[in-house]
């Protein structure tokens, strides 16, 4: 069986130092900022939005939670692959 200690702090980050290969495999390299998705999300949102308000004015749009999705999995989805194309460690 195991005990827990109640009365023991819980661990901070305060002062805390990271090992140099935990600190490499930190830096993710991300893609170059593209103000469409922006917009793509926005409308996604606003469609999910109206939908919940006024379901009569926008019966389809629950699909804008499918289009954040899709967003979702292409942003990902680069971040992993140019990490993998430069010989990063994909999974940090």
């Amino acid at each position: 069986m195991t005990t827990v200690n109640s009365n023991a702090a819980a661990p901070t980050l305060q002062g805390a130092s990271i090992p140099a290969a935990t600190a490499n495999t930190l830096s993710v390299s991300h893609p170059k900022y593209q103000p469409g998705i922006d917009g793509l999300q926005a409308i996604a949102v606003l469609s999910v939005v109206v939908f919940h308000a006024f379901p009569e004015a926008l019966p389809g749009g629950f699909v804008g939670v499918d289009v954040l999705f899709v967003i979702s999995g292409f942003l990902i989805s680069t971040i992993i692959f140019s990490n993998l194309e430069r010989g990063r460690d994909a999974h940090c």
